[in-house]
C-alpha cells in the first residue's frame, strides 16, 4: 500500500508508522539496499556503464564519479 505525501495531513500517521518499523525491516532482510557498484573513468565512464546496463548486469546501480572525469 502507497505510504502517500509525508507532508499532508492524512498520512502523516501512516507515514510515522511506516518510518518506525523500517529499520526492523531491514535488519530482518525483509527489505534490502540496491546493490551498487563503482565504476572508475567519470564521466567518460558512462557509455561502458550504460552498455552493461543493457547488457544486464543485474540489480545494482553503477555509480560514477564526475570529479574523476580527466
Amino acid at each position: 500500500m502507497p505510504i502517500g505525501t509525508p507532508h499532508l495531513p492524512l498520512h502523516r500517521e501512516r507515514v510515522a508508522d511506516t518510518f518506525k518499523h523500517l529499520t526492523g525491516w531491514f535488519e530482518s532482510g525483509e527489505l534490502k539496499t540496491t546493490a551498487t557498484e563503482y565504476v572508475p573513468g567519470g564521466l567518460t565512464a558512462i557509455p561502458k556503464a550504460q552498455e552493461r546496463l543493457m547488457a544486464g548486469v543485474g540489480a545494482r546501480k553503477l555509480i560514477v564519479h564526475p570529479s574523476e572525469t580527466s
